[in-house]
């Protein structure tokens, strides 16, 4: 090997190096990013059962209030069902306020009633 080839060769390596640190540098913030919950109220539609090859699990459609738009949330099991046509509030991962997620998940039923006191500390905020 003469000098050039070796010149060569370790550019090669040091040209990873800024695309390296970069990427722990990604990571590194990804990881520190807290998940930020949200609350919610909206009639609930119904129910439906996924299965994929690794394991099953349910979505409620619910449709929000004040929107058009019916939102497929995960519905973990230890969450009691609420019948279809019922108006309920919740608290969720949002999936569309934390970038990391990759699906909507209900975290816990909240009262109506609760949900007020929700909003008007929010607004004190």
């Amino acid at each position: 090997m003469n000098g050039r080839d070796i010149q060569d060769e370790a550019f090669i390596w040091y040209s990873f190096g800024p695309g390296l640190i970069i990427m722990i540098v990604a990571f590194y913030i990804q990881s520190q990013q807290t998940v930020k919950v949200s609350y919610g109220c909206g009639i609930v539609q119904n129910y439906k059962l996924n299965i994929n090859s690794k394991n099953k699990f349910e979505r409620v459609i619910i449709k929000f209030e004040d929107s058009s738009y019916y939102r497929h949330l995960r519905f973990e099991d230890h969450l009691l069902r609420e019948e279809s046509g019922d108006y309920v509030c919740f608290e969720f991962y949002d999936k569309f306020k934390n970038s990391s997620l990759k699906e909507s998940v209900v975290l816990k039923w909240i009262e109506p009633t609760e949900m007020q006191n929700i909003k008007r500390i929010n607004q004190i905020k």
